[in-house]
């Protein structure tokens, strides 16, 4: 598998006026960068975009939850993927995802999974077969990115790259329901 990393920083991500940040391959090269994304019907502070060095851009946003949907949106947030022009969605596994981070959707027509394992890395599967994983960075650390064989400008190098971002918000959100139990 090929390996990326990115240092997101200490909240860029939770901000409205995110920084760009650089994805770079194992020999330090730039291979995109990752912005704050906009998609209709998505969070602002919940949306990204990865835009490569060549090809496509991919964006992913967690879907705003209204009055009514509040709770659903608390429980098993889903997610809108954008690439090509083309909109797939995905959402958390319910149940799963009390206990980790557990995410199933479709990509340009394959059935993607990604599942956080014990060791905290998360790794993702399309068609049963894994494409890729990732290891969250943390304060100072290093999020780390291994992709089986897809380019930078495939829709699964751009889902692989962004779901750090969906990661981490979904660590704060589960964080921040777990102290309200507590």
């Amino acid at each position: 598998m090929n390996v990326y990393s990115f240092q997101e920083g200490a909240f860029y991500s939770m901000t409205k006026s995110m920084k760009p940040v650089n994805v770079l391959a194992s020999d330090g090269s730039i291979v995109g960068i990752i912005t704050r994304g906009k998609i209709p019907g998505c969070e602002i502070t919940g949306t990204f975009q990865f835009t490569p060095e060549t090809g496509q851009h991919t964006s992913i946003g967690v879907r705003k939850g209204t009055l009514r949907s509040a709770i659903s949106r608390l429980l098993r947030p889903s997610y809108e993927v954008i690439h090509d022009g083309k909109t797939d969605q995905f959402v958390e596994r319910f149940g799963e995802n009390f206990l980790y981070f557990a995410v199933r959707g479709e990509l340009h027509g394959r059935q993607i999974n990604a599942r956080e394992d014990w060791d905290g890395s998360v790794k993702v599967t399309a068609q049963a077969k894994e494409i890729g994983c990732f290891c969250p960075g943390g304060f100072l650390a290093d999020t780390r990115v291994e992709i089986a064989a897809s380019k930078p400008g495939s829709p699964e190098f751009g889902l692989l790259v962004l779901l750090p971002l969906m990661h981490r918000i979904y660590k704060a959100e589960s964080d921040a329901l777990t102290s309200l139990f507590e």
